[in-house]
């Protein structure tokens, strides 16, 4: 059975710059079935503790080359969260699949994200309608894959707030692909997004219940997760084979 939906885990990635951290996602992401790591900074590069830190961690390019490389080999694509300029250019030369940009981050960086022709997976809070539709018009004038997803502002998001029919919604627009960010805390806005249409699912992904710095609101176990995903994989099979309405 193959799927078409993506399902992308997030990793914290600590202040500190942990490498065994890092590879500790790797190997717990590797462990739930997910396709593609996406890490996530603290804070900007260069600025991993939200100081003039002299060791900037995150600035260092061969810290990322051996993240890139581990992530690649446990059969993940390997995905970064960049919000500033520089991030983008310190990252395209590690082996990185795409992007994942929010579009609070500005129309400089999405343009930056743009120009390397990679993927973009563009985050919006698209209930508000304000940042992601000029994002998504300006990463549109280039030839990539372009991927909206729809993330909810708040963490962990209670039902009324997900917004699940926006699914449609951006179907509806011609994005090449919808894409849903769960903070629900349970994965099942994750699999009632798939049943909508969403051809991308993204969770944070959580190491230990007892290591809350290291995870975000809304954040599954790899064992939470490979069950979420298991129900994906299903989900997916059965949204490719609709009924024959002719037997009806």
């Amino acid at each position: 059975m193959t799927s078409s939906v993506i399902v992308v885990a997030e990793a914290s990635l600590p202040a500190d710059g942990s490498l065994d951290t890092a590879l500790g996602f790797i190997r717990a992401a590797e462990h739930a079935g997910a396709d593609v790591l996406r890490f996530a900074p603290p804070h900007a590069l260069g600025q991993p503790s939200g100081t003039s830190a002299e060791d900037p961690v995150f600035a260092d390019e061969a810290w990322w080359v051996e993240v890139s490389r581990s992530t690649l080999r446990s059969g993940l694509d390997f995905m970064a969260t960049v919000s500033t300029e520089p991030e983008v250019s310190l990252l395209r030369s590690v082996g990185i699949m795409g992007w994942s940009v929010s579009a609070t981050a500005g129309c400089d960086v999405v343009e930056a994200a743009a120009r390397t022709h990679l993927p973009i997976f563009l985050r919006a809070d698209w209930t508000v309608g304000e940042d992601g539709p000029e994002a998504a018009s300006l990463a549109g004038r280039y030839d990539l894959e372009l991927t909206v997803l729809h993330e909810p502002a708040r963490s962990p998001t209670p039902a009324e707030e997900l917004g699940l029919d926006l699914m449609a919604e951006l179907g509806a627009q011609g994005f090449e692909r919808v894409g849903f960010c769960d903070r629900s805390g349970s994965g099942w806005a994750s699999l009632a997004a798939v049943a909508l249409g969403a051809d991308v699912v993204e969770i944070p992904l959580a190491l230990s219940p007892y290591l809350s710095s290291l995870q975000q609101p809304g954040a599954l176990g790899a064992e939470a997760l490979k069950s979420m995903v298991t129900g994906v994989r299903y989900l997916a099979w059965a949204r490719a084979h609709p009924a024959h309405h002719g037997n009806i």
